[in-house]
């Protein structure tokens, strides 16, 4: 397979796709750091979790608790909507 990117400069890679939950731990220690070769890295996460209505308060303080300790809250949102199951 011959390449058609430059020899100089910067090019870039784009990576998306779903993660089934058993695998989040490893993606965390297996791609990420090779995410990291790169000299410039945007990583967005996206989620979209399904509960009871009686939970959704909670665990909406509760994300926001984390992104907070975590100094990222102003870099996120937090939005409820409809489920998409039905």
């Amino acid at each position: 397979m011959t390449s058609h990117l430059p020899k100089e400069g910067l090019v870039s890679i784009f990576v998306a796709g779903s993660v089934p939950p058993e695998l989040w731990n490893k993606l965390g220690t297996r791609l990420i750091p090779k995410l990291r070769m790169g000299r410039v890295v945007d990583l967005q996460v996206q989620a979209t979790i399904e509960i009871e209505p009686v939970e959704m308060e909670h665990l909406r303080e509760e994300i926001r608790r984390v992104l907070a300790e975590l100094e990222i809250e102003s870099q996120w949102r937090v939005e409820e909507g409809e489920s998409k199951s039905g």
